[in-house]
């Protein structure tokens, strides 16, 4: 009788563990490693938009999904918005970038 029941505990323990192990696991590897790799080129897209002078000053919106980039704002001139466009562009990562950006000359 003790033995079947260290048997019976036994079981139950690494059942219990393989279980424990699973529900820690993310559902969808695929989707959390592209969050994470999203969020830093998003990152990246903003501090080179902010490391230009001119283009810090003007209300930049900046959205990046499964590598394309969205800018999104008004901006003094055309000049500032080709180069924001090619400040997003120039980050590893963007294969895309969708100029909404506006202006007001």
């Amino acid at each position: 009788m003790k033995r079947a029941f260290l048997m019976l505990l036994a079981v139950g323990m690494v059942a219990g563990a393989g279980w424990g192990c699973r529900s820690l696991e993310p559902a969808d590897k695929t989707t959390t490693s592209t969050d994470i790799n999203d969020s830093g080129v998003l990152a990246q897209i903003r501090a080179d938009i902010r490391a230009d002078a001119e283009l810090a000053r003007q209300p930049i919106e900046v959205r990046f999904s499964q590598g394309t980039a969205y800018l999104e704002g008004t901006v003094k001139d055309a000049a500032l918005a080709l180069r924001a466009v090619a400040a997003a562009k120039a980050v590893p990562g963007v294969n895309k970038v969708v100029n909404l950006l506006r202006t007001t000359d």
